[in-house]
């Protein structure tokens, strides 16, 4: 019996014949250059034949899985038309003499490259489907051999990786999991497999070998683990477990389309933390009652360039249509730290995590703030958006936003652009805003407390390093003195506050938050169904009446 450890990242347990999917690694090829006008030509074509396979596969995925699956065919389409990805490959091809495979290939890396070193799992995302998309051209310059094979597959399928498009060749009644080698744990085929219901696991190690094709193999999901020529008794506690774990899903999908009320009849707001119009398809997977937080700071990163106001608008407002009624929380571009663009970089700081970013960035960029604010008071014609301010530290960093937002909504004013102005937001997750929300909730329309960063701030130790782990503590009381101090606050003022840091998702602390007055929670969408199961069964009361125990446990 072997056991290879990883992450599962769509819950469930598998049990039968593993199957090895193997294809032709890139770069396996030999081709002459054939001049700068026929590379080019070669490359073009194959980007045609790609777009063209790419509208096919977001068809499919939207008559296999929903309109929920269309985003990420359509993030696929917009990395071929990315200038920085075709500027680099015509490069390539005129400067360097390459074939249009070698070009593509290397501005695949060459891209990647400017984002993985960063820590957001985001950017490695993106990098990961712009190698994703200079691999599948490559395979179109070389002959496009296909995926077949997957179509015939049958068992549990292990792989190094798998692109969106490979998935659409997968069908639940034939592939009962999928491990996978190389896959981000919130990597777009990971949201897939959800949609599809097909348990998955990636970050497998040691690593496959195709000699496994063919081994009776489990796929624990649950603990991320993938068993090799299990024993008999292992095998038949597996079993238990792949019943008990499929009532427990059967219960949780009860909870898709309810209400999230307590059993004492209060309504609280279950929201998504997005990054993008992918992440929106698992958030409207699960029927979220908004989007608590829309990083925007990625719209930013991984270019040449900013993103121009008009590229800004028509993401913004394609958010708000699609959530129609239900509210989006916008926050402004909290760039700088280690999310710091390439085209705006300048001297390096000692401590960028304490120096220009957030909500200071965005002061010091005032002319990209305004594209942006402009951006989304256009968007707001067509949805429920409000702007949230990130690392916020004293008042008048408000003042001047709002200051700023009037004159952006005077001047489209005066251009005749349809508009609206929004409800202007905090996210507590500084100290300092913590110990002024008294002052702050008399100024804003809303808080939204940040705990990851709120954590990091007041306990002084980065939340990226992982030497500090043992040392860290969420439930530190100082941070959950802070907490409760800005609920008080913002309830004194009526205005609503939610959570939207990893502690929202903690069901354990789900009666507290209620208890003491937050009003909504956001979190990844995949925490949504657990978190609504455990709100629908609690009675806030019950806690209201017994807030000693909660002073002393966070005290």
């Amino acid at each position: 019996m072997t056991r290879l450890q990883g992450t599962g990242v769509v819950s469930g347990i598998a049990i039968g014949e593993l199957y090895y999917y193997e294809k032709e690694a890139a770069g396996e090829h030999k081709r002459a250059f054939s001049g700068a006008a026929e590379e080019e030509h070669r490359f073009n074509e194959a980007v045609s034949q790609l777009d063209i396979e790419l509208i096919a596969l977001k068809d499919a995925a939207l008559a296999s899985v929903g309109s929920q699956g269309v985003s990420l065919f359509e993030a696929y389409r917009m990395i071929l038309q990315d200038l920085l990805f075709l500027e680099e490959v015509h490069t390539l091809i005129y400067r360097d003499s390459m074939c249009a495979e070698d070009a593509v290939l290397e501005a695949g890396r060459s891209l990647a490259a400017t984002l993985l070193p960063m820590e957001d799992p985001y950017l490695k995302q993106r990098a990961e489907d712009v190698k994703a998309v200079a691999q599948r051209l490559f395979e179109k310059l070389v002959g496009d051999h296909g995926v077949e094979t997957l179509a015939q597959a049958q068992g549990i399928l292990a792989a190094q990786n798998l692109t969106p498009g490979e998935m659409m060749h997968i069908t639940k009644e034939n592939i009962s999991a999928i491990v996978l080698e190389n896959a981000a744990e919130n990597s777009h085929i990971a949201i897939l497999a959800g949609l599809m219901d097909i348990p998955m696991i990636v970050g497998v190690r040691p690593e496959l070998d195709p000699k496994m094709n063919g081994l009776t193999a489990v796929a624990d999901a649950e603990r991320g683990a993938l068993i090799l020529s299990p024993t008999e008794e292992i095998l038949s506690q597996m079993e238990i477990r792949r019943e008990q774990l499929a009532e427990t899903k059967k219960l949780l999908q009860q909870y898709t389309d309810r209400e999230t009320i307590t059993q004492d009849g209060k309504r609280v707001r279950i929201e998504a933390n997005i990054s993008g119009l992918v992440d929106l398809d698992g958030a409207l997977q699960y029927n979220v009652d908004g989007v608590g937080l829309f990083r925007t700071e990625f719209l930013f990163l991984g270019r040449k360039e900013a993103p121009s106001e008009e590229q800004q608008y028509r993401i913004y407002r394609k958010v708000a249509e699609r959530m129609g009624s239900r509210p989006v929380v916008i926050r402004v571009m909290d760039l700088g730290a280690d999310k710091m663009p390439d085209y705006l970089k300048t001297a390096e700081e000692e401590n960028p995590a304490m120096g220009l970013r957030g909500i200071r960035f965005c002061l010091e960029h005032k002319g990209l703030l305004r594209a942006q604010l402009s951006a989304i008071l256009r968007a707001a014609v067509y949805g429920r958006i409000s702007i949230l301010l990130p690392m916020v530290v004293s008042l008048s960093e408000v003042l001047q936003v709002r200051e700023l937002l009037e004159d952006v909504k005077r001047q489209l004013t005066v251009q005749g652009e349809p508009c609206r102005m929004v409800p202007v937001g905090v996210m507590i997750e500084t100290p300092a805003a913590a110990l002024i929300s008294d002052t702050l909730a008399q100024n804003v329309d809303f808080f939204s407390i940040g705990t990851n960063d709120l954590t990091q701030y007041t306990t002084s130790m980065d939340r990226q390093n992982a030497k500090l782990k043992k040392y860290m503590n969420p439930y530190h009381p100082a941070v959950f003195r802070l907490i409760r101090m800005t609920v008080d606050n913002a309830r004194k003022e009526n205005i609503p506050v939610s959570i939207c840091g990893e502690l929202a998702a903690d069901t354990t602390l789900c009666p507290y938050f209620l208890s003491i007055g937050v009003t909504a929670l956001s979190v990844s969408p995949t925490r949504v169904l657990p978190l609504r199961k455990t709100i629908c069964e609690l009675r806030v009361d019950d806690f209201t009446d017994r807030n000693d125990q909660w002073k002393e446990y966070f005290s």
